[in-house]
């Protein structure tokens, strides 16, 4: 309750999974109106009532308490404190702090301490960390970014787990963890630092240019394998007023195997106009995207769904539309002659097409 984003941020009302709710919402009378009216009609079209015994309400420490209570007359729920989590996460709005974390630290040592008993060799703890231990935190780690002491800790419980028997005092290590974390053929064990882990699902960056891609890559250094791991927001772009835009792809398992194509066209407000996916015979990745653009190509010439954008992910596709290289794929050349001239290859004509090239993973 009592919440604010900033003006550049996307509006966020609610989170949901499954049974499990999140309301944002402001201070207001009229917003508590508003939201336990749904709440109300929520319960009265679905026969399932809202338990205000396990529900609970969640605001700034240094609220009134005038306001505090007026949150729970009109809620009638308890009072929550932070953090608590959600989905496995915890929730907070403070200062980041070790003690947010505890719950991971509980779960890597009780996993630690089951293996208290067992006769492990070097090559078997060494297995444990990388295929156990190092994965229990990817999980958080993929939304939250912890601070420095919390991923030392969980180094320092890793380390342990290689050189001693026991679980507390003293014990001698033999080599550093940041030396542990080398690559094998530098004679070390290879194991994955949580800080590069850290870095890498955190360390986003976006570019507006056309020559930039997602690369996520692993490098070799001196002191390890750094991550970086580079990403590029990819949204669907209106066309201009006036236009179609028809998305289409392609794929092929086995290349060359089954395969099968999808197109989609919108408007230029961005509103749904027709889509269609087809299974057809053992083909390539190239000649079931050309199916694709053809199909595509029919259905709007048919309904005189032009002037068009054709929007593809593969550059050899655009370069044949634009006559820059040909292909020997019958497949793409099946139009009739009406069609063709939609294709607009003769580039003296008026343009009704344009290709353009989308990045990967592209919404369709």
């Amino acid at each position: 309750m009592g919440f604010w984003i900033p003006n550049w941020t996307d509006p966020l009302s609610n989170l949901s999974y499954t049974d499990d709710t999140i309301i944002f919402s402001s201070t207001h009378p009229d917003s508590f109106k508003k939201v336990m009216a749904i709440l109300g009609s929520y319960e009265k079209k679905s026969s399932h009532l809202i338990n205000k015994s396990k529900s609970s309400y969640y605001m700034d420490a240094n609220i009134a308490n005038a306001l505090f209570q007026a949150v729970a007359d009109a809620t009638g729920f308890s009072k929550g404190e932070f953090p608590f989590t959600y989905l496995g996460y915890p929730t907070f709005y403070t200062r980041r702090s070790k003690d947010y974390y505890k719950d991971l630290i509980k779960k890597v040592k009780a996993k630690l301490h089951s293996w208290k008993d067992k006769l492990l060799s070097y090559g078997g703890k060494t297995t444990l960390i990388t295929s156990a231990l190092q994965s229990m935190p990817l999980h958080l780690l993929s939304v939250l970014d912890p601070p420095n002491n919390v991923i030392k800790h969980l180094h320092k419980l890793f380390a342990r787990f290689v050189w001693s028997i026991i679980e507390e005092g003293r014990s001698r290590h033999w080599s550093s963890w940041h030396n542990l974390c080398l690559p094998k053929d530098e004679g070390e064990l290879g194991f994955r630092s949580l800080v590069d882990v850290s870095k890498a699902l955190h360390n986003v960056h976006f570019d507006t240019s056309d020559d930039y891609s997602d690369k996520p890559w692993w490098m070799p250094t001196t002191s390890g394998y750094k991550t970086i791991h580079v990403t590029r927001r990819v949204t669907w772009k209106i066309p201009h007023v006036g236009w179609y835009k028809c998305n289409i792809d392609g794929a092929s398992r086995g290349n060359p195997g089954p395969s099968s194509f999808g197109f989609c066209i919108r408007d230029s407000v961005g509103d749904f106009v027709y889509a269609r996916t087809q299974i057809i015979e053992e083909t390539i990745n190239i000649v079931a995207e050309a199916r694709a653009i053809v199909e595509g190509l029919a259905y709007c010439v048919e309904k005189e769904l032009h002037p068009l954008i054709i929007e593809t992910d593969s550059l050899v596709m655009k370069k044949i539309i634009e006559g820059e290289c040909t292909t020997t794929f019958s497949t793409f050349y099946e139009l009739p002659s009406a069609k063709r001239r939609f294709l607009n290859i003769d580039k003296a004509l008026i343009c009704n097409l344009r290709v353009r090239i989308a990045k990967r993973r592209a919404p369709d």
